[in-house]
C-alpha cells in the first residue's frame, strides 16, 4: 500500500516521491498558533467558523460540494439561473444543511483541538 513496495525488504527501498510539500513549514506552525486565538475566542462558536471555512472553499471550488453528503441541495445544474446565481443559492442551501453545520462543527473543533496542542502539548491524551 501507498508508496512502500512491498516486494522489497528493506526500509531504504521506499519510493523517492518528494512529499516535502505535504508539510506545514515553521512558519506556517508560527502563523497558525499565533493566529488561531484570534479566531476563537473564550465564546468560540466551532459551528460558525467551520462553516465560514467551507463557505470559502466552495465558492472558489463548487465542485467539491459533490464530495459530501449534503451534495443533493446543490443548484449548480440548474439552466434557469446565472452560474453566479446558481453557486449563491447553493452555498445559502448548504449553509443550512445539518448534516454540513455537524461536519463543520467537527471540522473546526478537531483544528482547533490540533492547534491548542502545538501550543500546550501533551492537553489532550490519545485513547486506543
Amino acid at each position: 500500500m501507498g508508496c512502500i513496495q512491498t516486494t522489497k525488504t528493506k526500509p531504504e527501498e521506499t519510493c523517492s516521491a518528494d512529499i516535502s510539500h505535504l508539510w506545514i513549514t515553521v512558519r506556517q506552525r508560527e502563523l497558525i498558533r499565533t493566529t488561531w486565538p484570534r479566531v476563537v475566542s473564550c465564546d468560540a462558536d466551532f459551528e460558525q467558523i467551520g462553516v465560514e471555512v467551507f463557505l470559502r472553499i466552495f465558492s472558489r471550488h463548487p465542485e467539491l460540494i459533490s464530495l459530501f453528503p449534503f451534495r443533493d441541495v446543490a443548484h449548480l445544474d440548474k439552466e434557469s439561473q446565472t452560474t453566479a446565481e446558481r453557486l449563491t443559492a447553493t452555498l445559502e442551501a448548504v449553509k443550512q444543511h445539518p448534516t454540513f453545520r455537524n461536519h463543520a462543527a467537527a471540522f473546526a473543533s478537531a483544528i482547533g483541538m490540533a492547534v491548542e496542542d502545538w501550543v500546550r502539548p501533551g492537553r489532550f491524551e490519545v485513547r486506543v
